[in-house]
């Protein structure tokens, strides 16, 4: 009998909705079990969330998750506060973490047994001063480390975290971030025994790191890599996508799919299927020929409308280059989307139109592909030039920039 899965485009997913990532789940709560501290890598709506809250549901109950999402957070502080929060699920660790920011809660605002999350995470702010981020932090760990169970703190955008904070690498930034990744480190060795730490995020950490002079920071991370999922199971998924619906979507017309797409990033199969159900509601139809494939994919993929994941691979960038970088960057991206490929010349023509000199070149492009092949957006291939990793990517960007700019 065939599989059925509902659709959840852009949304974390979990149990039957939770599809294709048996292995990758089993590895990582492998490396749980084993008390390893760990760093996903991968390109962005890969599924790392998903991955983290799966792991998070089906770790023993030998275990304590916590999940922690840095999105919001600016500073070191932040972290604590979200870790702190992180805690509220779990009665007997909230009381716990809440104690070490007694003093901040007097009896105007009600004692700490009482307080809301919704009042605690005002009032937090006033509770930090200097850099006693790092003794309130310390004793939330130590609280952690005392409990029976294994304690593993799944934490989301630590890269998006230490990008606010490097303020655009300038001496003070860096400064403050290695602080963050030395106590981060120091307290991982330290409580190895009763506490897992695992990063991900939506940009790559190592590149980030790298432009700071900071990798070794992160040396004690296993790195943990989450590679687009593959035809077999990417096709799995369209026909179970398909069954729910009850659409008729031919094997070929499934694989055309994944040609356009050229990467099967999870969330760019089940959005190009959900324009695929919408092209069969409008026209009343139960099934979708491969002739109509291309016609879909053009007029509702590549639209310029409703697509902020694409929209996200430009404004990253910005998260990770200076702004002279960032001209460069864009405008490579620009003429491999628009010819198809970069070569070593085109690359030097280039950085002579941008008057990026050649002392210049040497230090900036290794970091500059390195940063690019890392976070997803291009690759070498078999002839040793540089091309979109996503086919979807390369047209929606030829698409945004392409008609404007005189390639080389």
């Amino acid at each position: 009998m065939t599989k059925t899965l509902v659709g959840s485009v852009g949304n974390v997913v979990s149990g039957d909705r939770f599809w294709g990532r048996e292995a990758e789940l089993q590895r990582l709560l492998e490396y749980i079990d084993e008390g390893a501290h760990l760093s996903i890598i991968a390109q962005r709506r890969i599924g790392k969330t998903s991955l983290m809250r799966e792991a998070a549901s089906r770790l023993s109950e030998d275990f304590i998750p916590l999940y922690i999402d840095l999105q919001a957070s600016e500073s070191s502080a932040g972290l604590v506060t979200e870790l702190t929060i992180a805690t509220a699920p779990h009665d007997g660790l909230w009381g716990k973490a809440k104690s070490v920011f007694s003093n901040l809660f007097s009896t105007a605002t009600g004692c700490v047994d009482t307080i809301s999350v919704a009042d605690f995470e005002i009032k937090i702010k006033d509770g930090f001063s200097g850099d006693n981020w790092q003794d309130k932090g310390s004793q939330i760990l130590n609280i952690l480390a005392s409990q029976e169970k294994r304690v593993v703190l799944f934490i989301d955008e630590l890269p998006i975290l230490i990008s606010r904070m490097l303020n655009d690498y300038d001496s003070e930034g860096i400064k403050s971030v290695h602080t963050l990744l030395t106590w981060l480190r120091l307290q991982a060795l330290k409580h190895k025994d009763k506490i897992s730490m695992v990063f991900a995020g939506s940009i790559g950490l190592e590149p980030v790191l790298s432009r700071a002079k900071l990798s070794a920071d992160i040396n004690h991370l296993t790195p943990f890599e989450l590679k687009p999922w593959t035809d077999p199971v990417a096709l799995g998924c369209l026909e179970a996508l398909a069954a729910h619906r009850k659409i008729e979507l031919p094997k070929s017309a499934a694989q055309q799919m994944l040609d356009l797409l050229g990467c099967n990033i999870p969330y760019h199969v089940q959005l190009f299927f959900s324009k695929i159900s919408e092209h069969c509601q409008e026209a009343r139809a139960l099934s979708c020929s491969p002739e109509s494939i291309h016609e879909i994919f053009n007029a509702r993929m590549l639209n310029s409308k409703g697509h902020s994941d694409l929209a996200h691979m430009e404004e990253r960038l910005d998260k990770v280059f200076h702004k002279d970088e960032l001209k460069l960057a864009m405008d490579i991206l620009t003429q491999v989307a628009v010819i198809g490929f970069i070569e070593q010349a085109q690359v030097q023509t280039l950085c002579d139109r941008l008057q990026v000199t050649k002392v210049q070149r040497s230090k900036l492009l290794p970091e500059l592909f390195t940063t690019l092949k890392h976070d997803g957006y291009l690759k070498k291939n078999t002839a040793g030039k540089y091309v979109f990793i996503s086919n979807l990517s390369r047209e929606w960007w030829r698409g945004k920039f392409g008609d404007f700019f005189e390639t080389v």
